[in-house]
């Protein structure tokens, strides 16, 4: 998979959602990329899973100026960068993300749609769940 066909598949995504976890020793936080389809984001999941272990990818969180996030997933492997714009997401989701959650080593980066106001795990994620090891939040 290249860079591009990687940044189309997932630059389909609608939005982010920070979950914290209050016991890291039962859960890690999540960070779900949500699609209106978990299908458009797959391909590019599967090549994360596949291609990397959980501490050769980061993930950068930037916010923009118009309230949106763009984020990018860096393989520390083979120093390439895998960048997705404007992303919607809650700014006090996040904030409380970061200062009320507990977090250890990792954290799940999970593929998810939206049906009826819940929050569905793609089955692929429910197989396998990403783990990430670097999450850097700017400002």
């Amino acid at each position: 998979m290249t860079e591009t066909e990687f940044e189309q598949s997932f630059q389909k995504a609608t939005k982010l959602l920070f979950i914290k976890t209050i016991d890291y020793s039962k859960e890690p936080p999540v960070i779900a990329i949500i699609f209106s389809n978990d299908i458009d984001g797959i391909e590019s999941y599967k090549f994360l899973q596949n291609e990397f272990t959980k501490d050769e990818i980061s993930i950068v969180f930037r916010p923009t100026e118009n309230e949106k996030m763009n984020l990018s997933i860096i393989d520390n492997k083979n120093s390439k960068v895998f960048n997705i714009y404007d992303l919607n997401y809650s700014k006090s989701e996040l904030n409380d993300f970061r200062q009320n959650g507990e977090f250890g080593k990792y954290c799940v980066f999970c593929v998810s749609q939206i049906i009826d106001n819940q929050l569905i795990l793609s089955s692929v994620v429910k197989e396998k769940p990403l783990m990430i090891s670097g999450l850097v939040f700017s400002e």
